[in-house]
């Protein structure tokens, strides 16, 4: 309804995929706060609302770990005990709290799951405005991990032509993943600003210099080239 309503030849949708660390709350408060200001600017916002807060994450790790046992079905985080709860986050937390959450991220594009049911809504609107449709996508922080995996989604299904620009800022994925779901991309790549590309090598520059002697050195003029 708004692009009909939109008096614009080009019908320009920004869909923004926030960062990690961010509750559900969070997400809904930034979407209220951003939205405006691109309907201002004659851009439709969809905001990729995902569950990154610290708690939802370690309810996430509970529930994969805990929930196939029997008597567990229906459990919340305050029936399992604090030794429980202590054994299996106790170690260093942050670092399979991230890894959860990254996993959460690429779960999305599964079959039946969000980026799934929102690729097949693209495609009803690619129908109805064809050329006429600019799909810009906008990621911070690890919403750099679930555009990786929804543009898995948009190359299946023939929506790469639609995606007119690709912004991410201080994107929080690796290099490999960048080079498996960006690099791999050269349409993609075509569209991202070239200071994000160099900032991604210069990360990758100061990554490999706490290699150990003797370490194989990644090739950083190979890696985040587009690819034929």
């Amino acid at each position: 309804a708004w692009f009909r309503q939109d008096p614009a030849a080009k019908k320009r949708l920004v869909i923004y995929a926030h960062g990690g660390l961010n509750s559900e709350a969070d997400g809904i408060a930034r979407a209220r706060a951003m939205g405006r200001y691109f309907t201002g600017n004659g851009c439709y916002p969809l905001f990729l609302v995902w569950k990154t807060g610290i708690l939802e994450s370690i309810a996430d790790m509970l529930r994969d770990r805990f929930a196939p046992k029997p008597g567990l079905a229906g459990w919340s985080l305050t029936d399992l005990s604090d030794p429980l709860i202590e054994k299996t986050l106790g170690r260093p937390a942050v670092r399979p709290i991230w890894s959860e959450m990254k996993e959460n991220a690429q779960r999305s594009a599964l079959s039946g799951r969000g980026g799934d049911l929102l690729v097949e809504a693209l495609q009803k609107l690619a129908g109805t405005w064809g050329d006429d449709l600019e799909i810009h996508l906008v990621g911070h922080s690890a919403g750099s991990i679930i555009l990786g995996a929804f543009l898995k989604l948009v190359v299946q299904r023939g929506l790469v032509a639609r995606i007119a620009s690709t912004h991410l800022f201080a994107p929080a994925c690796s290099v490999e993943f960048a080079n498996q779901h960006y690099a791999a991309l050269p349409d993609i790549m075509a569209k991202l600003p070239a200071c994000l590309i160099d900032g991604l090598k210069k990360r990758a520059e100061a990554r490999a210099a706490l290699l150990p002697a003797g370490a194989q050195q990644p090739d950083l003029d190979k890696d985040l080239t587009p690819r034929p």
